[in-house]
């Protein structure tokens, strides 16, 4: 019994470590590059009065919510959280990165040839922009700037420097 139970354990958890190569192990957990983004939106200026706070803070909720819709309905992505208490923003997941690309294509003079999907870097910049660019107007007339940062995957597996 004992040596059925052994063999078990070896058939089971030994041989699927040895049959995999690191190689195919690292190419299984490889992560997109584009998974999502954080949008923060700061005013130009640091309000003074109670009264300008709570006026910034009032067109900082509007903003947020036109992004969370425009998000969500328009680019068809995921809104994951949402910060309102250190500083406003959003973490977005993009989940549907062939709506993005279609938006870009039809917002931007770039060829559908020129702007790959797989092409990390432009796609990253032009995302960026379509951010930007949404409600630039009402950014810029009350004050606020939208900060883009992208996700950057984290692996546990690399070592640390």
């Amino acid at each position: 019994m004992i040596l059925l139970n052994l063999i078990y354990v070896l058939w089971v958890v030994v041989v699927p470590i040895i049959c995999h190569t690191p190689d195919e192990q690292l190419l299984a957990r490889e992560p997109s590059k584009l998974t999502g983004c954080i949008v923060i939106f700061t005013p130009h200026y640091d309000p003074t009065t109670p009264q300008q706070v709570t006026e910034t803070n009032d067109r900082i909720r509007i903003l947020m919510d036109s992004y969370r819709k425009y998000v969500e309905n328009e680019l068809e992505n995921t809104v994951k959280f949402e910060y309102s208490t250190v500083f406003y923003g959003m973490a977005i997941e993009f989940n549907n990165l062939d709506k993005i690309h279609e938006m870009i294509i039809q917002s931007s003079s770039i060829e559908v040839d020129r702007l790959d999907i797989d092409n990390y870097e432009l796609m990253e910049s032009e995302i960026k922009k379509l951010f930007q660019n949404y409600r630039k107007d009402e950014l810029s007339k009350y004050g606020i700037d939208l900060v883009y940062q992208s996700d950057t995957p984290v692996s546990i597996d690399e070592p640390m420097m």
